[in-house]
């Protein structure tokens, strides 16, 4: 139909034809969503060990659903620093998780 075909041509024409860096440069942000984008996290060697002899010495370890918080409650280490390295122990299959009233456990 002939409406459709207009509509398509008009949805084609709005499509930008440069590069997506240059969409990027100019401050286009429908390419990359910052909803979508997740940072990577970074956890030095020392927090991770502190961590995991943590869990090995108690058995347990619980942590607030809290990723801005400075410091966990029973360790010198970021909180997020702590979830991170429990989410990817439990999708290993290491350490099971239940989470019930913002609270995080591993066990």
């Amino acid at each position: 139909p002939p409406r459709l075909t207009l509509t398509l041509a008009l949805a084609l024409a709005a499509v930008p034809t440069a590069a997506p860096e240059a969409i990027l440069a100019q401050g286009d942000t429908r390419a990359h969503s910052t909803e979508a984008k997740s940072a990577m996290v970074l956890i030095p060697k020392q927090n991770r060990k502190a961590i995991l002899q943590y869990i090995f010495k108690e058995g347990v370890i619980v942590c607030a659903k809290d990723h801005r918080k400075p410091k966990h409650d029973d360790l010198e280490v970021p909180n997020i620093h702590v979830m991170m390295v429990c989410k990817s122990l439990t999708s290993r299959g290491y350490l099971t998780h239940t989470f019930n009233w913002q609270w995080h456990y591993y066990y």
